[in-house]
């Protein structure tokens, strides 16, 4: 019994870090940055900026940076500055990671930097120097110098996970004349950029728009602190591919089961790309999951006798309503309701498979299911009077834009769940709790475990 503690207790600090601890993210890559002047009094202005983040179509999630600056000396001298940007930061944890490639160009020309030191920019620590690189540029009074700047940027994020961020610093141009007259950041991905793969926090950057595989934010007499500093969030590419393809699979044969199966997969994946996980609660995320569910109705009603289709559609389900849960008592929510008849289903057709008895463990854990003398699952929620409707649990704060969504979701109706009828008799009982905080511990380990077929 000691032992199976100990076990519990572990497991429960690896899924719930302490807030204390520094280093509960995953190491971070370093971020771009804006250049800033090495003199602390100069007359030098940043009229404008233009930052583009092209994401690439690569299974390590990367991106070049081309950032482009037009600097105008406001004064009656000519000035000599040394400017300079950092190309390495904390990773938070002991290791001190660089930018690559980076090039510089001052009006075309390219120029040569030196690495000097100077503070480490992420925790802003003047007792920690990393390397900065640093090139000298003269600026004639009353004139306008382009300096561009290009370099490879890592994203961060656990290997694991199906999302990906990259960070662009404008606090490090804090220290130019007066304010940045204009800024624009483009993030650009390899396929058509939306909601659905560019995550969009409320604490994120704000005012973003969308036009065909790019996303756009500006701003306009910016006094850059570190609270401007930018984060992308995004589906990582390796994953995102996925949904274009299969869009593609299931227009070209729309009674193909298994397209539809992957379809919802992909758009699952998707959906549960936020860190270790967790369900999106973004508008994006939220248009994912109706999508991913009315894929995997398709897949399920076309290829009724697939348990594994029927598995991974009931984790689709329960995973959303576990983490939305509270403890209270009261009848599941119709998608909770119909999470477990999936898995009943899958338990039917394929109960020795991994992946369904992944999902049975979960929901054992959650306290969803209770198990009969002969260690079988039952399912006293399918077999409980129905009650009176109460209010589901998790209620979306914006409903998710119809025209927003993929177009080929419109081509059709989700038809029924299944034709395989789920084999419970109705007895009377009382409704179950919805399950805890406390029973959360094995999920992440649980999750881990997914098969490329589901």
């Amino acid at each position: 019994m000691r032992r199976i503690l100990l076990s519990l207790l572990v497991i429960a600090m690896l899924v719930f870090p302490s807030t204390v601890q520094a280093d509960v993210a995953p190491p971070a890559n370093p971020p771009g940055s804006n250049p800033g002047p090495d003199s602390e009094l100069t007359q030098v202005r940043m009229l404008a900026e233009t930052v583009v983040v092209n994401v690439l179509q690569t299974d390590s999630p990367r991106a070049q940076v081309t950032a482009d600056f037009t600097m105008r000396n406001l004064g009656s001298a000519t000035e000599k500055l040394g400017v300079r940007f950092p190309i390495a930061a904390s990773d938070g944890w002991s290791d001190f990671p660089e930018i690559k490639n980076a090039v510089v160009q001052v009006d075309g020309r390219g120029v040569s930097y030196r690495r000097v030191e100077g503070p480490e920019p992420i925790f802003n620590s003047k007792d920690t120097l990393v390397p900065w690189a640093q090139f000298d540029v003269n600026f004639p009074p009353g004139q306008d110098v382009k300096i561009r700047v290009t370099y490879d940027l890592n994203g961060t994020g656990y290997p694991r996970e199906w999302q990906t961020t990259f960070y662009y610093m404008l606090s490090t141009g804090a220290g130019w004349k007066d304010t940045i007259g204009s800024a624009e950041i483009i993030l650009r991905l390899p396929y058509e950029a939306s909601p659905q793969n560019v995550i969009l926090s409320k604490n994120g950057p704000q005012g973003a728009k969308f036009s065909g595989q790019e996303v756009h934010w500006t701003f306009s007499n910016l006094e850059p602190t570190r609270g401007d500093d930018f984060s992308f969030e995004i589906v990582k590419p390796s994953v995102w591919k996925n949904v274009p393809t299969e869009l593609n699979n299931t227009d070209r044969n729309p009674k193909d089961g298994e397209a539809w199966g992957r379809l919802g997969k992909a758009y699952k994946e998707a959906y549960l790309a936020s860190p270790k996980s967790y369900p999106r609660e973004d508008e994006g995320g939220l248009q994912l999951y109706e999508l991913s569910k009315a894929a995997y109705e398709k897949a399920v009603t076309l290829l009724p006798k697939d348990g594994l289709w029927h598995a991974g559609y009931a984790e689709l389900l329960l995973v959303k309503h576990i983490f939305m849960s509270t403890s209270q008592k009261g009848p599941y929510p119709p998608d909770l309701q119909r999470g477990l008849e999936e898995l009943d289903l899958a338990y039917q057709l394929a109960p020795k498979e991994a992946k369904v008895k992944d999902m049975l463990d979960l929901a054992s854990n959650m306290r969803l299911i209770t198990h009969n003398a002969d260690g079988s699952p039952d399912f006293p929620s399918l077999t409980a009077t129905p009650l009176p409707p109460s209010p589901t649990v998790y209620v979306p704060q914006t409903p998710p834009a119809e025209s927003s969504a993929p177009s080929a979701t419109a081509a059709f109706q989700p038809g029924p769940a299944t034709s395989i009828p789920v084999t419970k008799t109705p007895a009377s009982g009382p409704a179950l709790p919805l399950c805890s905080g406390a029973a959360l511990v094995p999920l992440a380990l649980l999750l881990a475990l997914r098969r490329k077929r589901q």
